[in-house]
């Protein structure tokens, strides 16, 4: 299989930094866009990632830089033939230890204090393709015209049948000091020609429907497209999109 991978991020219509930031391999998603093509059997792991930052001052951003530093340390570090299993036990060490320390930077400097991020991934190796998530951003499969989201809000949200209830209360992040976890998906074995795995902040979803982000990738709209209708909708937050297509070589 080839991926095609594109990634963009924004600052929004209302928000004066940017705390979001992606990650394709070794590559951050910040200040310019990011697109490659890239064979899933290679020498080593390919990893995309979004992280949605959140703290006072400048922590959000810190927090979600952190977070994907130390996943490109995590991916230099995984067998190009790791298998489900192995990888996913590595990960949650790499959870724990990077809760921690995101938790430490941010109790020694009190303009970081209480600073934390959400994180949701692919990881694809020679044996497996897995998907990860800790808070609210999002991963959909998107597939003949159909869009699942595959990813589990870690959201009070989620937890409630209150429609009242605010849509960023979340109870998981990296940073927060409190047993950060991650959910995993196992998707290798049910992924077919051409469908499209799409990676988001919140910025996304709150602003746009899932049923409109349906509507948007059937007519083939770009990452930028989803940032523009999420801009459009009142911008309230940061926007990340990561889209990665699958297609026979």
């Amino acid at each position: 299989m080839r991926l095609k991978i594109a990634a963009q991020t924004d600052t929004g219509c209302v928000r004066t930094n940017n705390e979001d930031i992606g990650l394709v391999q070794e590559e951050l998603v910040c200040d310019a866009p990011v697109q490659v093509v890239l064979n899933s059997t290679t020498d080593m792991p390919v990893v995309v990632a979004v992280a949605d930052g959140m703290g006072g001052h400048k922590g959000g951003e810190v927090a979600s830089q952190i977070a994907v530093e130390k996943l490109i340390e995590w991916r230099r570090q995984l067998p190009a033939d790791a298998d489900y299993n192995s990888a996913c036990e590595t990960l949650s060490a790499w959870v724990t230890a990077t809760d921690r320390y995101i938790h430490d930077e941010g109790e020694r400097d009190n303009t970081l204090k209480g600073m934390g991020s959400t994180l949701v991934g692919l990881t694809f190796t020679l044996k497996t393709v897995f998907a990860f998530n800790i808070g609210d951003s999002r991963l959909y499969r998107f597939r003949d015209g159909w869009l699942r989201q595959i990813s589990r809000d870690h959201s009070a949200k989620n937890l409630t049948d209150n429609p009242g209830t605010p849509s960023n209360l979340i109870y998981n992040s990296l940073g927060a000091g409190n047993n950060a976890f991650a959910d995993y998906f196992n998707i290798g074995d049910t992924i077919q020609n051409n469908d499209v795995f799409l990676l988001c902040s919140d910025g996304l979803t709150d602003m746009v429907s899932d049923d409109r982000i349906e509507e948007l990738l059937k007519t083939g709209a770009s990452t930028r497209q989803l940032i523009d209708e999420a801009r459009e909708a009142g911008g309230r937050d940061n926007i990340t999109v990561i889209a990665v297509w699958f297609f026979d070589e």
